[in-house]
């Protein structure tokens, strides 16, 4: 994602990009570990190319994974 955007009266133009990185949060999860799992994702966004997104694992695989299914 890029959108130009213009800085002071001269019109000086620069782009601005994003990566974003989405956690699914589970019953039970505190904002540390959510915040870690969007971490991950956002890393993983950001590897794969600029302007991405990723996702952490579909909610029950994450369950799965960190013991709670």
């Amino acid at each position: 994602m890029k959108v130009p955007y213009e800085l002071g009266p001269d019109g000086f133009g620069v782009g601005i990009g994003l990566s974003i990185g989405i956690g699914w949060a589970m019953p039970g999860m505190g904002p540390e570990a959510l915040l870690a799992e969007a971490d991950a994702a956002l890393y993983r966004a950001k590897a794969d190319g600029k302007g991405r997104y990723a996702t952490t694992p579909e909610p029950r695989a994450a369950a799965t994974r960190v013991g709670w299914a």
